[in-house]
C-alpha cells in the first residue's frame, strides 16, 4: 500500500486495521527509492510530535521529559544537519542501544562505554521510563543509522503506533473494554479495530503521512531545509492543549 496516494480516513474498517499491522512494511514500500536520511527524517519529525505533546502531558503532572530523550532528540537533528561528530554519535548510539536492551530485557550492560553512559542518565532512570515505547523508538531510529538498514520499527505497532493506539483507547476513545483487562484474541481485534476507526487515531494516521510528505518534499534541498523543519517541529504537536490534559493521566 503506496502512503502517498491513500486517505486514511477513506478506508474501510478492516483496511484501517491492516494498515495499522503493516505500517512499517507499508513505509518501507513507499519510500523505496528515497535515501536514508528522507527516512530518518520522515520518521524523526512524527517522533518530534509525540515528544513534544508527551512533554506537555507530563508538565501537566509534575513530570518532565528525561534529559537522555531530550539529548537523543537533538544529536538526531544534528545528524541530519551534519553537525555531529561521528565518535560521539556512535558512543551515544551504542549507549542508548545497551540502555534500551537493559530497561526492555533486564540485559546486563557490561562494556565500560555504556556503562558510563547509564551512570550518566542514572538520576533521572524514573523520568525515562514514563515512557519506554519512546525511548525505544528513539534508540530504534540510532539503530537504523549505524546499521544503515531502515525498517521503520519506530513507528510500528510494536513500538510507538502501538503505544498510541493504546493510549486512544484508554483515554480517547469510547471502545470496547474488558473491565478485567484479560483480553481474548477476539475482544483485542475488537478493540484495535475501533480505535483504528476512531476520529483520533484517524487524526494521528494523518498526522504521521504529512509528515511523511514534508520529508520527502526536503529531500535535494539541503541543510538548510533541515534546519528550517527543525526549528519549525518544536511546535508541532500530535495533541492539542485541551487533549493534552486527558494524555496526562497516562502519566500519573
Amino acid at each position: 500500500m503506496n502512503l502517498f496516494t491513500i486517505n486514511y480516513a477513506e478506508l474501510g474498517k478492516n483496511e484501517k486495521k491492516q494498515m495499522y499491522y503493516d505500517f512499517s512494511e507499508n513505509a518501507q514500500e513507499s519510500f523505496n527509492k528515497y535515501s536514508d536520511k528522507t527516512q530518518i527524517l520522515a520518521q524523526l519529525l512524527f517522533i518530534n510530535r509525540v515528544f513534544n505533546s508527551y512533554s506537555e502531558a507530563m508538565m501537566k503532572v509534575g513530570k518532565e521529559m528525561s534529559v537522555l530523550m531530550k539529548d537523543a532528540l537533538n544529536m538526531l537533528w544534528d545528524y541530519l544537519e551534519n553537525k555531529c561528530d561521528i565518535s560521539n554519535f556512535e558512543v551515544f548510539s551504542n549507549g542508548i542501544d545497551a540502555v534500551t536492551l537493559f530497561l526492555n530485557t533486564g540485559e546486563e550492560i557490561e562494556v565500560g562505554e555504556n556503562l558510563n553512559f547509564w551512570e550518566k542518565y542514572s538520576d533521572e532512570w524514573h523520568y525515562t521510563t514514563n515512557s519506554i515505547l519512546l525511548l525505544n523508538a528513539f534508540g530504534a531510529l540510532f539503530f537504523q543509522i549505524h546499521e544503515k538498514s531502515i525498517d521503520w520499527y519506530s513507528i510500528s505497532e510494536d513500538c510507538l503506533l502501538g503505544e498510541l493506539n493504546e493510549i486512544v483507547g484508554s483515554y480517547f476513545e469510547d471502545v470496547y473494554t474488558n473491565p478485567t483487562d484479560g483480553y481474548k484474541y477476539d475482544e483485542l481485534e475488537l478493540r484495535i479495530g475501533q480505535i483504528c476507526e476512531s476520529s483520533t487515531f484517524v487524526k494521528i494516521m494523518s498526522y504521521i503521512i504529512k509528515d511523511m510528505k514534508e520529508a520527502v518534499n526536503s529531500e535535494g534541498k539541503g541543510v538548510n531545509e533541515i534546519t528550517r523543519l527543525r526549528a519549525e517541529y518544536k511546535n508541532k504537536f500530535l495533541f492539542s492543549p485541551i487533549e493534552c490534559e486527558r494524555l496526562a493521566e497516562y502519566f500519573k
